[in-house]
């Protein structure tokens, strides 16, 4: 396939798909990965060739990046950090992990 028809068919899907998970509250993000599926090699096969995917992957990265940063808040950083604080959630899992290290590292005699 023509890649000028391909990228005709990628925006035009991008903008319609983006349209519908705007109207029905659904992430932009999850919109780019239905476009990748669909239009993939194991969907409908729009672009096939190793070198065009590579292209539209790299391509993609841009809107995708963009979106993140429309929906990063620095409000909401230090609330976040919340979740990613594993002793907080999980004070098992640090203590698990310590003895692992300790434990291998006398078995290595180091």
């Amino acid at each position: 396939m023509d890649i000028m028809l391909a990228v005709v068919i990628v925006i035009s899907l991008a903008i319609f798909l983006l349209y519908l998970g705007n109207r029905f509250k659904i992430p932009s993000i999850v919109s780019f990965l239905l476009i990748g599926i669909l239009l993939g090699p194991f969907g409908f096969a729009v672009i096939q060739d190793e070198a065009n995917i590579e292209m539209f992957g790299q391509l993609g990265i841009i809107p995708l990046l963009f979106t993140i940063g429309l929906e990063f808040s620095f409000r909401k950083l230090p609330g976040a950090w919340k979740t990613i604080n594993h002793r907080r959630y999980y004070p098992g899992l640090h203590d698990y992990c310590s003895n692992r290290r300790n434990y291998l590292l006398v078995r290595l005699g180091v």
